[in-house]
């Protein structure tokens, strides 16, 4: 005769039965599994594009773009945050428009998509590549992103105190089940305010933990990963492109939470002469400190020693626990993604560290991640030899006839927008080509020059009614002169007038001999209504 089983085990057979069953009835109703974590869901739409009546599409940037069609240029679509839209300079000095001017001057038959959205990270990144790939149709791909993928965590922690990346690893394991799902659906209601809109990181009171670093990292190598899995499907080829930043930027924004204690120990040893054995003792008692970090690294490159000195603040950046910028965990993630998507890798802060020294930093930056035009460029020249030795690109055709630029035109417009900086010294004297600069000798208001120069300030700041207006003041005073049109057409673009915009483009085109029209070749095509 067999023996009953044990009650407790009698129990938990029913219980997983249940269990079992609950499972398979609520699998019709339960929502689709998505494996992004809780905080990176967001609602909104990635609304980078749209289609205009006048039949082509047009970016988030007022960059119109035509429709896929038979003999168009080799297309490049170019992805990633405001590092990639030229946060602080106008489109041409972008990496895209200076990767376009580069292979301009080669003579390639390429047009270059500038992609990029401010604030966006890399799960709203991927929905780009998949909509470009669709209504675009490019032959390469090329994703510059990292900056942002601490904003959401942080903006969703500030709304959820409670949150831990512990009970998000238990809740991700819980979702992989229909009846989980199902009851979510049901009972959760969405939180819009924990959405990343409207809110700017520097304004988070949440804080970065060493547990929460593995959940953002895990998440960033999967959008790659399934960026290039979007790519292979469509069989475009994909290029992956680690991600450079100001390491001279201090964490936390200047406003570390610093211990007295601490500071009192490194004043006294500063005092006795001690400064640089304290400093180290410091750092081998707090390890996990990035300010320390951080000043010990500046004192470094202050004495010389820039190797050194790379080593501590690319420890102060990946341990900022307020984080803005990429990690140089980073670099190993898109390089591990680009492995396993049979994407090219490209390491831009490997390449600027060969031509500007080892320590990226205001030379080419103008705040924690976005770049000056010089930066662009050195970043466009790397991005453009690589892609050469992947034979990615079109072979150079004849060089074209040097086209004489008006100096007033947006397209030779260099200056940049100056940012808040939290170092004191930064903030003594404005630096040259900076927006501070520029109007300490801007002409005067009423002239040509004056109205299309603040103009050209407002475009930068992504304040297209103010540079209208501007543009239209310049025109009235001399009206014959094309770049001042073509400026209006950007302006209006900007705006979301593409009617209009090409209305101007037309008249610049009328005052202009064709053997020497300017701006881009999209420009020209769309002005005429014939294909670029």
């Amino acid at each position: 005769m067999r023996r009953p089983l044990p009650r407790p085990l009698v129990v938990a057979q029913q219980v997983v039965v249940l269990f079992l069953l609950a499972n398979l009835l609520t699998l019709p109703w339960a929502p689709a599994w998505d494996p992004d974590p809780l905080p990176f869901r967001n609602p909104l739409p990635a609304a980078w594009i749209e289609r205009c009546p006048q039949g082509f599409f047009l970016t988030w940037l007022g960059q119109p773009v035509l429709p896929p069609r038979q003999g168009q240029p080799f297309r490049i679509l170019m992805v990633g945050s405001s590092a990639m839209q030229g946060g602080g300079v106008s489109p041409f000095q972008s990496i895209p428009g200076r990767l376009q001017s580069l292979l301009d001057e080669q003579g390639r038959q390429v047009e270059v998509i500038n992609a990029g959205v401010p604030g966006s990270d890399s799960g709203l990144q991927r929905r780009t590549v998949r909509e470009g790939l669709e209504w675009l149709e490019p032959d390469l791909v090329v994703v510059y992103c990292g900056n942002n993928e601490y904003h959401r965590l942080r903006a969703y922690k500030e709304q959820h105190p409670l949150w831990t990346a512990r009970t998000e690893r238990l809740r991700s394991l819980l979702e992989r089940t229909p009846l989980y799902r199902w009851l979510a659906s049901r009972f959760r209601v969405v939180d819009q305010a924990a959405t990343m809109e409207g809110v700017h990181i520097e304004e988070l009171k949440s804080r970065i933990t060493a547990q929460d670093r593995p959940l953002v990292e895990d998440f960033y190598r999967s959008n790659l990963v399934r960026m290039g899995e979007a790519c292979q499907q469509s069989g475009v080829p994909l290029v992956l492109c680690a991600v450079a930043v100001n390491e001279m930027y201090p964490p936390e924004y200047g406003r570390p939470d610093r211990d007295p204690d601490l500071d009192s120990r490194l004043a006294d040893a500063r005092m006795q002469g001690t400064l640089e054995r304290s400093m180290e003792e410091e750092l081998r008692r707090h390890p996990e400190l990035a300010w320390l970090h951080y000043q010990q690294g500046c004192r470094r490159s202050d004495a010389g020693r820039l190797v050194e000195a790379a080593v501590e603040l690319g420890a102060a950046v990946g341990l900022d626990p307020e984080p803005s910028r990429a990690t140089p965990a980073f670099v190993g993630l898109v390089r591990a993604a680009a492995r396993t998507s049979g994407a090219l890798f490209v390491d831009i802060p490997a390449a600027l560290r060969q031509e500007h020294g080892p320590v990226l930093g205001d030379q080419l930056f103008l705040d924690f991640c976005h770049f000056l035009p010089e930066g662009n460029q050195s970043v466009a020249r790397a991005l453009l030899l690589s892609l050469d030795r992947a034979r990615l690109l079109p072979a150079p055709g004849p060089s074209p006839a040097p086209v004489e630029q008006d100096p007033l035109a947006l397209e030779v417009f260099s200056c940049y927008l100056a940012r808040p900086d939290p170092r004191p010294a930064r903030n003594r004297l404005p630096r040259p080509g900076s927006d501070l600069e520029l109007r300490s000798r801007l002409p005067a208001e009423g002239t040509v020059a004056g109205e299309t120069l603040r103009g050209h300030l407002e475009f930068v700041a992504l304040r297209p009614a103010e540079a209208e207006a501007r543009y239209r003041k310049a025109l009235t005073l001399a009206p014959s002169r094309p770049a001042l049109w073509r400026n209006l057409g950007y302006a209006l673009l900007l705006g979301r007038s593409p009617k209009a915009a090409l209305e101007c483009w037309a008249a610049a085109d009328l005052r202009t001999p064709s053997s020497s029209r300017g701006g881009p070749a999209w420009l020209r095509g769309l002005s005429t209504g014939s294909e670029p």
